[in-house]
């Protein structure tokens, strides 16, 4: 019978207990299992992180720092193990060194032998910190420790060979198809050549997948000249940089390819590595992106059906965007049919080509674009299967998934199921944020304020709002403030605080200057969500004449576009100006007619958000012979929101659900950590802490830490 590493190694629970018990050390819990995982329940690791412990009072400092570079450590292996090895295992253990994972062949590139699998098989017979990955003796590694400690030695005793070594892993792992790695070890190396040439290539499998901050991180591992000499790596480095919200920096390195495409049609030796054209075509797309980003107005200078015909037949990747592009184009310019057409290409292109990114950005789409037509049932059945689709196909964890949770949750509000809208919220939001994908996080952030609005949850509202201007102000993304300017009018109107209510109105105005676009005979998408604000700011100050007169010019514009659920708004937005005109018959003409479109598609928010002052007339509905269903169900939904209204406006309730980040940031308050450090910890800025203890008062109804951690506690959200 032999005894093997696995069977000798402490887990999180029996490090815990020899830190606590028999060594006597106060640690917290994330330093047990950190310090688990960083010696991998290696017996004599722990015991000399005990001893080099207790010289230090920093215990974050030393749990970061401690490697197998410590000097305890590393005089332990040197002279407990290293030594005793004959010279030609020394020589291979220092040479593979720089190896995350290694196999045999991979081993005998970088080393130059010829014996490396029965190397590995006899360094673990003899249990000389190196773990088998798979079943069939394959692949290995080197303990976290051991590998520090080699690496130490290969700087002492071999510098001039390691960047030949990267070198040669690189090209192993190219050759055997692990583009990945292959960056990884061209830059390690700082063999920036071979990098730039791989992240062409690689780097696109990461734009197809929507792994921006991956993306991102590989070019900015290159040199500035190195990027800036190749239209390609710009082009990957805007997309990167234009997801996660740097939208300046995007237009820079679009200037970037254009400057160094110029070059290229003048002979200078500099190697283009993708046909000029298509890179054109790519940088047009990228803009149009860039637009709707930034202010839901795409840039159509460049845009015209025959881009997609620019792009290389096999890259399905870029074709599919340039069709996603054409699609938002023609939804803001109303044309809703021609859109859905675009999105619907873009999709059976994505599909073929199986990447993430313009798939479910494409599904998205056509979710919205069935949102706005009104139909609600058949946008909630699309965002469903694709939610399910991401699901088999393992993108549930991706920034497109996110995106389709968040147009799930637009059509959960519009039938009333607002727990339903919030769940799929905080998902979104969760993932964005992992994500870094600002451009859309703040946009989700808004409509959760939205759904805490309507649910009288103000503060948490106002949590999400602020944390929503920091992202619009930080990252220039106007769409954001503009749809946080819109629900601030609404808030205030509702406070009836008109002063307050105008100077959100004015700012969200300042998205359309020039002509008064009131006097037009038709308006874009984006103006009628303005509309909709200005209706009820104008009520709320009495001018139902004007409203009513507004509100029926907007009721035409919405449906010569085939925008349904505006025109459903508009029509509930026109009654409530005529029946404050006590033009009462009229008001219930235009609310029969707004319901008869509502009802099949089940679409109540419209509705409730009239507010109490519709209940008269719905009640004369319910008794009528017309829409009696649906005047009920309205009418049930109103008078349980005028009747609860005074019970929901506290600041929070502590039954909202909390997530795991919420949870990580209770802990670490209770191990009275600040908010830098809590940053520091979970890799978040000070500021985001800050919003998210903000959200944690308002849900758990708090105003102190004290406070957070007790209650926190009394729910059994943390551990006593």
């Amino acid at each position: 019978l032999s005894v093997r590493w696995e069977d000798l190694r402490f887990d999180v629970e029996e490090t815990r207990h020899y830190f606590k018990e028999m060594c006597r050390l106060r640690l917290s819990e994330d330093h047990f299992h950190a310090l688990c995982t960083r010696t991998e329940g290696w017996i004599t690791g722990l015991q000399l992180a005990a001893m080099a412990f207790a010289g230090t009072e920093d215990a974050d400092g030393f749990v970061t720092s401690f490697t197998g570079a410590q000097r305890n450590v590393a005089d332990y292996l040197l002279e407990g193990v290293f030594q005793r090895q004959t010279a030609g295992v020394r020589q291979f253990l220092i040479k593979t060194a720089i190896l995350e994972r290694m196999n045999a062949p991979l081993c005998d590139a970088v080393a130059g032998r010829r014996d490396s699998q029965q190397m590995m098989e006899t360094l673990e017979n003899g249990n000389l910190f190196i773990f088998g990955l798979d079943d069939h003796r394959t692949w290995y590694r080197y303990h976290h420790l051991f590998a520090d400690f080699l690496r130490t030695r290969m700087q002492a005793e071999i510098p001039e060979e390691i960047a030949a070594l990267h070198d040669r892993a690189s090209e192993w792992f190219e050759r055997n198809g692990y583009l990945a790695e292959a960056v990884r070890y061209a830059t390690a190396g700082n063999r920036f050549k071979r990098a730039a040439r791989l992240i062409e290539t690689a780097g696109r499998e990461l734009f197809r997948q929507g792994d921006f901050k991956e993306l991102r991180r590989w070019v900015e591992s290159l040199p500035e000249g190195t990027v800036r000499r190749s239209p390609v790596l710009c082009a990957l480095h805007a997309w990167a940089l234009a997801y996660l919200g740097e939208l300046e920096g995007a237009g820079h390195r679009i200037d970037c390819a254009e400057s160094a495409l110029a070059k290229s049609e003048n002979p200078t030796g500099v190697r283009i590595s993708a046909a000029t054209g298509s890179v054109k075509a790519e940088l047009q797309v990228l803009r149009a992106v860039i637009g709707i980003i930034r202010n839901d107005e795409p840039d159509v200078t460049g845009l015209h059906p025959g881009i997609i015909s620019l792009f290389p037949r096999e890259e399905l990747a870029l074709r599919s965007y340039a069709s996603v592009t054409l699609g938002f184009a023609s939804r803001v310019a109303g044309y809703l049919s021609v859109a859905l057409q675009h999105f619907h290409e873009a999709l059976v292109v994505s599909d073929a080509a199986n990447t993430s990114l313009v798939n479910l950005n494409a599904r998205l789409n056509i979710g919205i674009v069935n949102y706005l037509m009104g139909r609600m049932n058949d946008a909630e059945e699309n965002f469903r299967r694709s939610i399910e689709v991401a699901g088999e196909r393992r993108w549930l964890r991706s920034i497109g998934a996110a995106f389709l949770r968040y147009g799930l949750a637009l059509v959960l509000q519009e039938k009333n199921r607002l727990g339903e809208a919030l769940e799929e919220l905080s998902e979104a939001i969760a993932f964005l944020e992992a994500g870094d994908a600002y451009g859309f996080l703040g946009m989700a952030l808004v409509e959760r304020a939205r759904v805490h609005i309507a649910l009288g949850r103000h503060g948490l509202a106002a949590a999400d709002l602020a944390q929503a201007r920091q992202i619009a102000r930080k990252h220039n993304v106007l769409r954001v403030s503009f749809r946080a300017d819109l629900l601030e009018t609404r808030i205030a109107v509702q406070a009836k605080d008109l002063v307050k209510a105008e100077v959100f109105l004015e700012a969200a105005r300042n998205s359309f200057p020039g002509e008064d676009w009131n006097d037009r005979p038709d308006f874009p998408e984006k103006y009628e969500y303005f509309l909709m604000e200005q209706l009820r700011f104008l009520m709320a100050r009495g001018q139902f004449e004007e409203a009513a007169g507004l509100a029926g010019k907007a009721v035409n514009s919405a449906a010569a576009a085939g925008r349904g659920r505006h025109v459903i708004e508009f029509l509930v937005l026109q009654s409530a100006a005529l029946n404050g005109l006590s033009r009462t018959g009229e008001a219930l003409a235009v609310l029969e007619r707004a319901m008869h479109l509502a009802e099949r598609e089940e679409i109540v928010r419209p509705f409730v958000s009239a507010g109490r002052d519709m209940i008269p007339l719905f009640r004369r509905l319910k008794n009528g012979e017309g829409a009696r269903t649906a005047a009920a169900g309205i009418l049930l939904a109103l008078e349980d929101r005028a009747d609860s209204a005074g019970d929901k406006t506290a600041a929070g309730s502590a039954d909202e659900p909390f997530h795991h980040r919420e949870v990580q940031i209770l802990r670490l308050i209770s191990e009275g950590l600040r908010n830098r450090e809590i940053g520091e910890r979970l890799f978040l800025s000070e500021e985001t802490v800050k919003w998210y203890l903000k959200r944690l008062y308002c849900k758990l109804c708090v105003r102190t830490r004290t406070e957070a951690i007790a209650t926190a506690r009394k729910l059994g959200i943390i551990a006593r």
